[in-house]
């Protein structure tokens, strides 16, 4: 390989390059930000956190973050535009490849509940990404009941673990998550529709009664304007790393310089 056509894959910078051992005690002075989780960015890294999320513009720069290729991953198989988000045909439903592109975006969920939250909001769902980003920022664009949004969690890990219908915890005190799923793509019905009776977890006895009723098309709808809001907060200075991450974790974890 020539070295003009070489690419080198680095974690994108923060105030500083000086390297220093996660999980060392935090000090205070300039360099606490990169190892203390919870601390403040400076406006330097806030700048980086809004082209993080493309919220402003990259062209110029080499750079690419692991956000932003999730997003255009999962655009190009949703057959949206891979800038706006824009469906390419708003008027025809998708015959095939909607499982994964709903996948993906429930991956993109998970990030964003992980390495994100809105400034003095703060996750109530400990390691539970998807939850977070449901509860912090999908609130924000439309009602979801604690309910719905533990169907939306069932239906990721059945997606994510085996890529089924059927989701049963592992604990069995966590009844919200039981759910025998039926998924549609359809315009006009709600994302997500409950069952009329509660299923528990015996696959011999589960009938449609008893069937959670998720719309992919909305979820995938929802998800894309999750982006948006994570955007806006980002450019009003109102996006802030998660409680959980120090900014080199973050950078290790989420994004890369090309060159």
């Amino acid at each position: 390989m020539s070295k003009r056509s070489a690419s080198r894959f680095n974690t994108i910078s923060f105030s500083s390059s000086t390297y220093i051992k996660p999980g060392a005690s935090c000090p205070q002075g300039r360099l606490s930000h990169l190892i203390c989780k919870g601390a403040s960015l400076t406006p330097h890294d806030r700048r980086g956190l809004a082209a993080h999320v493309h919220a402003e513009s990259t062209h110029k720069l080499s750079f690419v973050s692991n956000f932003w290729a999730l997003v255009r991953d999962a655009r190009l198989i949703a057959d949206r535009d891979l800038e706006s988000g824009e469906p390419n045909n708003p008027q025809r439903a998708p015959k095939e490849s909607i499982w994964p592109s709903s996948l993906l975006y429930m991956v993109l969920m998970d990030q964003i509940g992980t390495a994100f939250e809105p400034r003095g909001e703060h996750p109530e769902y400990s390691g539970q990404g998807f939850r977070n980003a449901l509860d912090l920022f999908a609130t924000k664009v439309m009602p979801l009941s604690t309910d719905e949004q533990a169907a939306l969690y069932a239906l990721r890990c059945s997606f994510a673990h085996d890529y089924s219908l059927v989701n049963v915890p592992s604990n069995s005190r966590r009844v919200e998550l039981f759910h025998l799923f039926q998924l549609v793509w359809t315009v006009g019905e709600p994302l997500v529709t409950l069952p009329s009776l509660p299923w528990d977890g015996e696959v011999g006895t589960g009938t449609s009664e008893h069937r959670t009723v998720v719309n992919l098309r909305e979820f995938e709808k929802l998800t894309e304007n999750v982006i948006s809001v994570l955007q806006d907060l980002a450019r009003r200075d109102q996006l802030e790393l998660g409680s959980n991450l120090s900014s080199h974790e973050f950078a290790l974890r989420y994004g890369m310089n090309i060159s």
